[in-house]
């Protein structure tokens, strides 16, 4: 449980950073997020197509992307939402703080 929340509040400070970065959020399309992404930390994301998730460190849940706001729901129930922006092989997440954190499409 610990474990699925770092991670969810290091997702949380990674997209807070980058949109406060960006100025604003554009809306992102559904199928975009799909794949692996990896911060600088070393952690990685891996999106489904069906809508779930699974993390380097074993963390795993669903996940809803509505525009630019992602909604993600660990295994053991923790919620957290962000918003995201995506441009190129490069996924920001910013939080309700304002804080960022970038990701990079991992090579498929």
């Amino acid at each position: 449980m610990k474990k699925n929340l770092s991670i969810l509040v290091a997702l949380m400070l990674t997209l807070g950073l980058l949109l406060t970065a960006c100025g604003g959020a554009a809306a992102v399309k559904n199928d975009s997020i799909v794949g692996s992404w990896a911060n600088d930390a070393g952690l990685t994301f891996t999106y489904a197509a069906d809508g779930t998730y699974t993390t380097s460190e074993g963390g795993s849940g669903t996940y809803v992307l509505n525009g630019s706001d992602l909604s993600i729901t660990a295994a053991d129930g923790t919620k957290v939402s962000v918003t995201v922006t995506i441009k190129g092989d490069t996924l920001t997440e910013t939080n309700s703080a304002g804080t960022s954190v970038t990701w990079k499409k991992a090579a498929e």
